[in-house]
């Protein structure tokens, strides 16, 4: 996997976390393009779910918890 999710979210600005959840969905939607039920591995799945985790949960989270 190309894409690293950043350790340390509070150091980014919210334009910044935007463009890297960006970033994760390009990484993880080329990722689920290649493999396939027979061929994908056990790190191509954790890969896959961190991505998605990334993307759709730990960011929006993030944002929403400095807009309070």
């Amino acid at each position: 996997m190309e894409f690293e999710i950043p350790a340390n979210l509070s150091d980014l600005t919210a334009a910044a976390l935007t463009g890297k959840a960006a970033a994760a969905k390009v990484e993880y939607d080329t990722l689920y393009a290649a493999v396939t039920p027979d061929s994908v591995t056990d790190e191509q799945i954790a890969d896959l779910k961190g991505l998605h985790e990334f993307f759709s949960v730990t960011v929006p989270n993030e944002i929403s918890g400095r807009e309070r």
